[in-house]
């Protein structure tokens, strides 16, 4: 009797499993149909409950520098050229190319032959005009001669004396000094040699103290100044990496050139600058410096109708905002108006919104 209703009572569990399970796997099975049966939502559904996805970003008030790039040459800021005033024959170069040369050192020497021989002439003309007219002075005080003529004496010895300054002149001339510390750059003179009047025998250049010649377009004119800072650039084959300096605009032609249209501007150089004269440099120069300036980037500027405007978001939504726009410096431009510190302009996602249009606004 124990074991029919033990039996019995095995029976009935089972029975109310399997009935449990029944109605388990029939629940998901029609969930699942119930769900292929929902139509996922689309694009335009999503949309249209939460918005466009967009990412947003604050509008920020930052330091503004604008550079402006343009190539000039180095080149010393003194030099002196020797050229000879007397046609002689050199006879000491005591100095080459590459050589340093301090204010007072002998350069050249030519020869005083020549020279010696036209000063003692000059010398002897010179007394023998100066007896004259000693002479005629004493004959004018006994009444011998008249005044006119003893004026016409010291006039001829007057003559006669500023010849043999020219000589002289031209004698302390046959030895040429430096006027400058700098290095020997040219040299076109041999011992030897004819210095033939007016050629050019040699050149020193303060290579201490370097300038660049750069040629600036009449637009730059006005906002390049004395004092502007300048960065120059070398780019040297031994150096991986471009040497730099810094400079300030020493002065702009008031002119321009007649062959280009340009105006020279002298930038100076660092005292520091180690630039071989006569290489080119890249040259930048600070033509905006300031503080404060609304800046954005440049991917999120549109323009519609030759205008400028960005995308600023309001309770939820994207309003189209003009704005007048200036330089620009990298991938950044200024905003001279039409956006203040702290809006929220959209600066992804851009490209699906129009005026009005409802955000959803993303993680950034």
């Amino acid at each position: 009797m124990k074991r029919k209703k033990g039996f019995s009572w095995l029976l009935t569990l089972f029975i109310v499993f399997i009935i449990l399970g029944g109605i388990f796997f029939g629940f998901r099975f029609l969930s699942s149909r119930r769900a292929e049966e929902v139509p996922p939502k689309s694009v335009a559904d999503i949309r249209a409950e939460k918005g466009i996805p967009v990412k947003v970003d604050q509008v920020e008030v930052l330091p503004w520098q604008v550079w402006k790039r343009y190539y000039g040459q180095v080149r010393p800021s003194r030099t002196q050229d020797l050229t000879s005033y007397v046609r002689e024959f050199i006879v000491n170069v005591p100095v080459d190319v590459g050589d340093k040369v301090r204010q007072g050192d002998v350069l050249l020497e030519l020869s005083k032959e020549t020279q010696a021989f036209d000063l003692a002439a000059r010398i002897a003309d010179y007394r023998e005009a100066k007896r004259d007219y000693e002479r005629k002075l004493a004959l004018s005080k006994a009444g011998g001669i008249s005044k006119q003529e003893v004026e016409k004496a010291y006039v001829t010895m007057q003559q006669k004396r500023s010849l043999v300054a020219d000589v002289q002149t031209k004698v302390s001339r046959t030895k040429v000094y430096a006027k400058i510390d700098g290095t020997v750059t040219y040299r076109d003179a041999e011992v030897g040699e004819i210095a033939e009047s007016g050629k050019k025998l040699m050149v020193v250049a303060d290579t201490k103290n370097l300038e660049v010649e750069v040629l600036l377009p009449p637009l730059e004119v006005g906002r390049i100044r004395k004092g502007v800072a300048v960065r120059i650039k070398l780019q040297d084959r031994t150096c991986p990496e471009a040497k730099t300096c810094m400079g300030t605009v020493l002065r702009i032609d008031p002119e321009a050139e007649p062959s280009t249209g340009l105006f020279k501007c002298i930038v100076k150089l660092a005292p520091d600058a180690d630039f071989p004269p006569g290489s080119y440099v890249e040259t930048e120069f600070l033509i905006d410096n300031r503080a404060e300036v609304v800046q954005v980037p440049y991917e999120i500027i549109d323009r519609e109708g030759g205008r400028a405007f960005v995308f600023v978001v309001e309770d939820g939504r994207a309003f189209k905002r003009y704005i007048e726009v200036g330089e620009g410096v990298d991938r950044m431009r200024e905003v001279v108006s039409g956006l203040s510190q702290g809006e929220t302009i959209v600066v992804e996602g851009m490209d699906n919104l129009f005026d009005s249009a409802r955000v959803w606004i993303q993680e950034p």
